[in-house]
Order: C-alpha cells, then structure tokens, then sequence
C-alpha cells in the first residue's frame, strides 16, 4: 500500500558521464544551423508526452505486477501530460541512460534527475518538483540522542548537527531503523531522507520535519536545451499543479502523512 512501509534506499545522486553515442550527437547538432522550435507543436499532434524514467525507486518510481510504471513520479507525469491534453507515455531504462533518450529523441522528457553541471551545456531542468535530500526531523522526546544512519555525507552533517544542537549522535545501520528509534522516542531528532522522514511521520504524526533541508537533492524534469516551447510548457503545467496543491496530495499519496 503506498506509503505504508519505511524506504531504505535513496536515489543515487551522482551521474555517470554520458554514453559515447550522445557525444556523437552532440557533435553532428552543433554542425547544424538553428531552426524553428516546433518542440511544443510535435509533441501536441503526437498526442502524447513521452517520459523516461529509472522505474528502481519505490515510492517514487516502480513497476506494478503487469509491468506499468507507478509512483509519485509516473502519477506526477501522467497529472502533467493531462494538464498539457496529452497522453502519459513511459519509456523505462536505468537512469544512467535517460538523458540520452531524451537528447536522441526517444523521449520527450526524463524524471528522476538531479539537477549538475554535466546536463548545463545540452539540456534543461524544470524548477524541483520534490527534494529528497536530507532534513532533520525532531520529536517531543528529551533522551539527549540524535539518530542518523551510518553512511556517507549524511552522517557527517548529521554529526555537525549533534555537536551545534548538544546532542549524543546514535549511528544505526539502516535509516529504517533511524526513522522507527525517531517515532518511538528514543532519540530527539534524526537527520533522514525526506522519503523516509515523510514515512515516519506516518508512524508518528507529532514528528516536526524542518523545512531547510540539511544536504538538498532536488529532482526535476529534464528536457533538451533548444526544446524552449515544450519546456514553457512543461514549466507552466508544473506550477499549475503546484499551485493547485496536486504535488502535495501526490507526496500525501504515495509517501504517507502530509508533512
């Protein structure tokens, strides 16, 4: 059931560098004089936005058992296409390989991708639709400890965060069992990823999740560079569904207790 269980995964953040096939093709696009832009126009006589997703992540993004894409991601996308009057299409593959379907024109945008300086000469990132870094999240508890899974960037923040705050810092193995020590009182406050600090306030709704996040991972919507009307249009229809409240009723969804 969506949002019933704690994540321990978070999505690699980090990106290979592109296949050398892109490299190619970046070459023979730079030989080529500027036309129109008619991105927003194919898309729109095709009938259909054409995303390509990582489908590894649950809960942002998964397979269901008859092989279609589910997730916070693939119902954020499938909201955007209907927006936009278009049809939700879903091209999957490991996300090392999304923006190379997106440059070579297989899919129109990829979801999943955080935002670094190896897409800023080909591509564009729409504004953040989420951001699963790392956040404190506090309790009424008054045990002194601050939980954080022992791992990486994360728990060297986390580490700063005790000493400022005078906490004990508590490692624990696995930012499950950081997230349920959290919920059950035995620590004040733990430094977890926003999914798995969303699933704990599922556990226990008196858990407060500071809005600064301590490590930031946004994630948007890539597109290419010189796609410029289809990337108004994606934009715009991100906002629209922001402002109606639709990103927030997804996250409510799929990762449990609105924060």
């Amino acid at each position: 059931m969506p949002g019933s269980r704690l994540e321990t995964e978070s999505r690699p953040f980090s990106r290979r560098g592109f296949l050398a096939v892109l490299s190619g093709f970046v070459v023979l696009a730079g030989c080529r004089p500027l036309g129109p832009d008619l991105s927003w126009e194919k898309v729109r006589a095709s009938g259909r936005l054409r995303v390509a997703l990582d489908p590894s992540y649950p809960p942002l993004s998964d397979l269901d058992p008859a092989g279609r894409p589910v997730g916070f991601e693939p119902d954020l996308c499938r909201s955007l296409a209907d927006d936009l009057g278009l049809r939700a299409d879903f091209v999957t593959d490991s996300v090392e390989v999304l923006p190379d379907l997106v440059f070579t024109g297989r899919a129109d945008v990829a979801a999943g991708l955080n935002p670094g300086p190896e897409y800023e000469e080909h591509f564009r990132f729409t504004s953040p639709y989420i951001d699963v870094g790392y956040f404190l999240v506090t309790a009424g508890a008054r045990t002194g400890r601050l939980g954080f899974e022992a791992a990486g960037e994360a728990e060297s923040r986390a580490r700063e965060v005790a000493r400022q705050r005078t906490l004990e810092p508590v490692a624990y193995w696995s930012a499950r069992e950081a997230a349920w020590a959290l919920a059950s009182g035995q620590v004040d406050a733990a430094v977890l990823n926003y999914i798995v600090a969303r699933q704990a306030l599922g556990l226990n709704p008196t858990l407060t999740i500071e809005p600064a996040p301590l490590i930031s991972r946004p994630l948007g919507l890539l597109l290419r560079a010189d796609a410029r009307a289809l990337y108004e249009r994606v934009e715009g229809a991100l906002v629209r569904l922001r402002a109606a409240g639709t990103l927030a009723a997804l996250e409510g969804r799929w990762f449990g207790t609105a924060a």
